[in-house]
């Protein structure tokens, strides 16, 4: 590892004053990184972090694949109602209760994962997912996140926007393959979400809306295969996650239900075809 350079403390104001002097400004704090480790007997999180963007990493040292997402409580919000709403699936009453702010993908046993959040302040909690696959989510931890002092975090290097509202997508028909970084926004009034499907030969959009519109759909039968995405955020918020997406055709979609219809956001016109290009 290269040493790096340190300035004495007491030098630290006065060259702030001299780059100031000169017109120059001040160099964007780095990307704050935080592990998450989980494993069967629970997770280990930090106590606190700073509002704005930061990298999430979590680590899966247990037996059984593992995602967690973050939430911050709402004003009057309690655990004890999260955790109601949790168990009794009870999504409208969760959306009262939370601003759900971004989530990992599921990470294997043994593996990990790496997302970028925008972090309010507020009080979060972080929900683990990874109990067995029907039971409901349980709160795993607490966050404290507070209001970052001093220039913001710079976005990261990212690239290809997508950008959710109701009911559609903003996102470009064709994309490069290749490991990338994506960046999704929600700029609607309901939560949403960036499900992506790599199609099978001769398959299309509409079946996927149809296969999945079915009761009971079988996956062995699926038109395609999941390829990644992200988890629902809440309106306003926004998530970098990583995609390594091969060339083919793919489908976006958002599987979140519509509290005034009870109709998924793809059967209202949140799914939208598009292509990867080696």
């Amino acid at each position: 590892m290269t040493q790096r350079f340190r300035l004495p403390f007491a030098l630290v104001p006065g060259l702030a004053l001299a780059l100031a002097a000169c017109g120059q400004t001040a160099v964007p704090p780095v990307l704050p990184e935080v592990t998450l480790v989980t494993s069967d007997a629970g997770l280990q999180a930090p106590a606190t972090l700073t509002s704005g963007l930061v990298a999430v990493t979590l680590r899966n040292t247990g037996q059984r694949v593992q995602y967690t997402e973050l939430a911050r409580l709402k004003t009057g919000a309690t655990q004890a109602q999260v955790q109601a709403a949790l168990t009794t699936g009870n999504f409208a009453a969760l959306d009262t209760l939370v601003t759900e702010s971004g989530a990992t993908a599921d990470v294997d046993p043994g593996g990990s994962t790496r997302v970028i959040l925008d972090l309010a302040a507020g009080s979060y909690l972080v929900l683990d997912h990874g109990t067995t696959p029907d039971a409901p989510p349980v709160i795993a931890g607490t966050i404290s996140v507070t209001s970052r002092v001093g220039p913001s975090v710079a976005d990261p290097t990212f690239n290809v926007k997508v950008v959710g509202t109701d009911f559609a997508y903003d996102l470009p028909k064709t994309v490069k393959a290749g490991a990338q970084l994506w960046q999704f926004v929600n700029a609607g009034q309901e939560a949403h979400e960036l499900i992506l499907v790599k199609l099978h030969d001769g398959k299309t959009a509409a079946d996927v809306q149809a296969f999945l519109d079915q009761p009971n759909p079988d996956f062995s039968s699926a038109p395609g295969d999941p390829a990644g995405g992200n988890s629902p955020i809440s309106a306003g918020i926004r998530e970098f996650f990583p995609v390594n997406l091969p060339a083919g055709n793919y489908v976006a979609l958002c599987g979140v239900p519509d509290p005034a219809t009870g109709k998924s956001h793809f059967d209202l016109g949140m799914i939208m075809a598009f292509t990867v290009s080696n």
